[in-house]
């Protein structure tokens, strides 16, 4: 998104793989006139995680069609992850009540103590 003080605006991007590695390409516009600024947002889904993965590092470059000074500098944003599950549980009970303790109950297995 493309936000100035007027409006927001949706960018044109597109998802690339080159060499095993990922990018996002986006169109911040083409001609771009001296002195122009601009805020734009991106919002990401991070698929795949496992217990191991704390964090995301993105990697952030502006490439210009301009014949001189067309790259500029990496710059490099490291993102704590938190993950967020909404859980709902719903079913029946039967029976629908259960009184302990249980007269004469035994384990099947004996239990064991860690």
């Amino acid at each position: 998104v493309v936000r100035n003080s007027e409006s927001l605006s949706r960018l044109s991007c597109a998802f690339k793989t080159e060499n095993h590695s990922r990018s996002v390409v986006c169109d911040l516009g083409n001609p771009m006139k001296a002195g122009t600024n601009l805020v734009v947002g991106l919002r990401f889904s991070v698929h795949q995680l496992s217990e191991m993965d704390k964090s995301v590092k993105f990697d952030l470059q502006i490439h210009s069609s301009n014949l001189y000074d067309n790259s500029s500098p990496v710059q490099s944003y490291q993102v704590e992850l938190a993950v967020l599950a909404a859980v709902e549980i719903r079913g029946v009970s039967n029976p629908e009540q259960i009184f302990l303790p249980i007269a004469n109950w035994q384990p099947k297995e004996v239990p064991l103590t860690e």
